[in-house]
């Protein structure tokens, strides 16, 4: 199993409750971007500190890159990129994502009609027709961003209101749009069964 590498900074975040300290979004050639608290500039240098303890230090014009972060939407856990005022952005959706995929939650919202996938490159026990039902019964809209979700809403504009539907399942080579099609396509064949 695979350890998350970011699971470290949730709980100093919560433990430290100092109000004062400027937190960013610092790149970061790992991880893209990594929530540090502002230390210190000296000598043409910036110093920041992550939240396990990491030093960073970045040369003082790459501090223009630095996004100020509020440390309160750390602590927040959310299945729909659009709810988090102010975690709009690159840095905090890349987060995010990156959360939720160590934590084995491959599908994030981004709008009520968009699906984000992350291919797992394992096999998750998030597929099986028990899983369909439970989407597919009147409770199945307040679970989880799920491809059933999706293709049961999919299913329902069509009947219900009889307009066209257009699914468009993109990604590069191997990122699971094979997987995700095959999914999709069984909640269409159980919706003409149930």
């Amino acid at each position: 199993m695979e350890v998350n590498p970011l699971a470290k900074l949730r709980d100093p975040l919560e433990k430290k409750k100092e109000v004062d300290l400027k937190w960013f979004w610092v790149s970061d050639p790992k991880y893209v971007w990594l929530p540090a608290r502002f230390l210190s500039k000296e000598g043409g240098f910036v110093y920041y500190l992550t939240a396990d303890n990491t030093s960073i230090k970045r040369p003082e014009a790459a501090e223009k890159s630095a996004i100020p972060l509020d440390r309160f939407l750390l602590t927040q856990t959310t299945h729909d990129l659009i709810t988090i005022e102010g975690g709009r952005s690159e840095a905090y959706t890349l987060y995010t994502l990156a959360n939720r995929y160590y934590k084995n939650k491959i599908y994030t919202n981004v709008s009520d009609n968009v699906l984000l996938s992350i291919n797992p490159y394992k096999n998750l026990p998030i597929y099986s027709d028990d899983i369909i039902q439970l989407y597919n019964n009147p409770l199945g809209y307040n679970l989880p961003p799920h491809i059933y979700k999706h293709a049961r809403t999919t299913v329902e504009t069509l009947i219900r209101h009889g307009k066209s539907q257009s699914i468009i399942i993109a990604g590069e080579s191997g990122s699971g749009k094979t997987e995700t099609c095959k999914e999709f396509i069984k909640v269409l064949i159980k919706k003409q069964i149930y």
